[in-house]
C-alpha cells in the first residue's frame, strides 16, 4: 500500500511512516549517546539489543530480563 505525497496524501488506511522514522531516530540517538562509536562487526548485536529494548519499552525492565534469563537457563 503506497501513499502519494505529491497529492498531499500521507496516511492511507492508518498506514504511515511515523513509527519507523521515530524508531530509527531513537536508535541513532541511543547508539550515539551510549556507545559513541559502533563497529560494523558488532552492529547486528547493537541492533538486536535496541530492538529488544524498544519492543519491551512498556514492561518493567528487571522482571522482563529476569524471566528471559530463566528461560535461557532452562
Amino acid at each position: 500500500m503506497k501513499t502519494d505525497h505529491r497529492n498531499l496524501e500521507y496516511v492511507k488506511s492508518g498506514v504511515h511512516t511515523n513509527t519507523i522514522e521515530g524508531y530509527w531516530g531513537q536508535l541513532k540517538r541511543s547508539l550515539d549517546g551510549t556507545y559513541h562509536c559502533v563497529s560494523p562487526k558488532y552492529l547486528q548485536y547493537y541492533m538486536n539489543e535496541y530492538a529488544y529494548r524498544y519492543n519491551h519499552r512498556d514492561v518493567a525492565a528487571f522482571p522482563a530480563l529476569k524471566e528471559a534469563a530463566v528461560r535461557r537457563i532452562q
